[in-house]
């Protein structure tokens, strides 16, 4: 058993170039998509001091994360049965405010 991490930046809701508020202003301006840069970068290299290391993708979450996990089973010559093969098991967290939502 193991743990992949993974994080993604969400470009149908927060970081694409076309998402804006119900105000109209960009939800993730030059400044914010710095910090989190920053500290996505800060975070790979916090886990693979730890022995681990961090996945980045970009896009909606539902792809990435999909795409990953395909990727994971066909390594694994798509075997999913009781016999050892790879069982995927995807736990996502949210870290969102409202206004990101809306």
């Amino acid at each position: 058993n193991g743990v992949l991490p993974v994080f993604v930046f969400d470009t149908t809701r927060i970081y694409g170039s076309n998402v804006t508020s119900p105000t109209g202003c960009q939800k993730c301006g030059p400044r914010r998509a710095q910090f989190v840069i920053e500290a996505v970068k800060d975070l790979r290299e916090t886990l693979h001091k730890r022995g681990s290391g961090l996945v980045v993708g970009v896009g909606s979450p539902e792809d990435v994360l999909a795409r990953i996990a395909t990727a994971a089973i066909g390594t694994n010559g798509g075997n999913t049965d009781n016999d050892g093969g790879i069982h995927v098991r995807i736990v996502c967290q949210e870290e969102v405010c409202s206004e990101e939502l809306a």
